[in-house]
């Protein structure tokens, strides 16, 4: 009985594992005019990614393996900021189904082309963007607006240290928002696929320690 328990769970992990399809996608933003830029990577587990659709994420969430965006140039703000220093994430296709193999900027949508800002519809209506979106909130789905305010003056700088936050369609603050803002310029996939993310190796462990046991066991007997 033991052995066959064993077994199942085992096999159960490893196809879960199998069927991981993760994609690391590298992305840049630029100040308009300015000198601050960003640049960074997220990985995201596809077969959890709406395409076509809005993806509201929260995190942590297994939709997403891994990011990290460095800020560089702006007034305040500066460094880099990982998965655990932002609340949330969208990534939304406006309708379109995006080719993930190749650069999403530019791709259709229902309505203009994928990474065009503003992209946006009336912030104070709750209207959503008109080719999409993709950002990062230093707060949760449940801690913020659906909507956007306008976009924060790279003036209004503070001396801090926060991760960047949207403001705007497709539009980063450094500083928690406060200060320089930055816009898409790049999003697309890496050359090559991520290799298997931390959550598949805890898969691979786990089940070599239940082939390891089952084995055991069945030499005891």
């Amino acid at each position: 009985m033991l052995k066959k328990l064993a077994l199942g769970l085992g096999m159960l992990v490893l196809a879960q594992w199998a069927s991981a399809e993760p994609i690391r996608f590298e992305f840049e933003y630029a100040q308009p005019g300015g000198p601050a830029t960003a640049s960074g990577y997220i990985v995201l587990e596809s077969t959890q990614i709406a395409n076509p659709g809005r993806n509201d994420i929260n995190l942590p969430s297994p939709a997403v393996l891994d990011l990290s965006i460095t800020i560089v140039g702006a007034e305040s703000g500066n460094g880099t900021f990982t998965t655990s220093d932002f609340g949330s994430i969208v990534f939304d296709t406006n309708g379109g189904t995006l080719d993930f193999s190749r650069s999403l900027m530019g791709q259709p949508t229902d309505g203009l082309p994928w990474g065009t800002p503003p992209g946006g519809g009336d912030p104070e209506l709750g209207e959503p963007g008109e080719s999409g979106d993709f950002n990062l909130f230093l707060e949760g789905m449940s801690g913020r607006s659906e909507g956007y305010a306008a976009p924060l003056p790279p003036a209004t700088a503070t001396a801090g240290d926060l991760a960047p936050n949207g403001v705007w369609w497709y539009t980063l603050g450094a500083d928690g928002g406060s200060a320089n803002t930055l816009v898409l310029t790049a999003f697309g996939p890496a050359a090559t696929r991520h290799a298997v993310p931390s959550t598949g190796l805890w898969a691979l462990i786990v089940l070599g320690v239940l082939l390891a046991s089952v084995a055991w066991f069945h030499h005891r007997r």
